[in-house]
């Protein structure tokens, strides 16, 4: 459970009849390293005006690092993820110093780049010059990630995890630091070790040195499983 509660940041519910989904979080963002604690993002948020019963959200800066960090998750494959942060930009008076410190805060300095220039260059969302120095702090990465991000939208897919270049795309989002923790996470036993060689709990550390040949057990199988089913 703690493994899974570390590598996920939320699970799902939905009514049987209505079809309505809620998702619990207990972080904002999957497999990601470190994030905003809870109790700041807390402090710094307001209420929503839009029902009777108060409603707390997040902060407005907070809310747009947060969505420009679901969006590229998801490829934006959703164009209206997008056409949220143009709307975001043109309407709401947002502090433009305090996004940079956000996304530099969690590594997400060429995330936002990508948003702003996919903004920019499909929904004609005019940057000032603030955005615009948000966006050259991590340039050369953000429209990349924008030219990459272009390819889910133009496919037209239910979700871009139908596309290869999909995995390759989730690590291409990462910084450098998150990158290493990727690495260094994938060294921890999974779920997965557990199912495919039941040991007792006094013998769980073994898992550490036996998950790379449990690993290559597991490529194995499935490789010889596809193989099967093409003849």
């Amino acid at each position: 459970m703690r493994s899974w509660k570390w590598r996920e940041h939320h699970i799902c519910y939905t009514h049987p009849v209505k079809r309505t989904q809620v998702e619990i979080h207990w972080r904002l963002n999957p497999d990601s390293g470190k994030e905003t604690d809870f109790e700041l993002l807390w402090k710094r948020s307001r209420f929503s005006s839009y029902t009777q019963t108060p409603v707390r959200m997040l902060e407005q800066e907070d809310l747009w690092a947060y969505l420009v960090t679901h969006g590229a998750r998801h490829g934006w494959f959703r164009l209206r993820w997008l056409l949220d942060i143009d709307q975001m930009i043109r309407s709401m008076p947002l502090d433009v110093k305090k996004l940079e410190r956000r996304l530099k805060a969690e590594g997400r300095l060429s995330i936002g780049s990508q948003a702003l220039h996919l903004a920019s260059d499909l929904l004609n969302t005019s940057l000032d010059v603030e955005y615009r120095s948000l966006m050259s702090l991590s340039d050369r990465t953000g429209k990349r990630l924008a030219n990459e991000g272009a390819k889910f939208m133009n496919d037209m897919l239910e979700s871009p995890a139908d596309m290869k270049s999909y995995p390759s795309y989730l690590f291409k989002l990462r910084s450098t630091k998150q990158k290493w923790f990727f690495f260094i996470e994938r060294l921890y036993p999974s779920t997965w070790d557990v199912d495919q060689l039941p040991l007792p709990r006094s013998l769980f550390f073994l898992y550490f040195p036996l998950r790379p040949f449990l690993w290559f057990w597991r490529r194995i199988k499935r490789y010889t499983v596809t193989e099967r089913g093409k003849v």
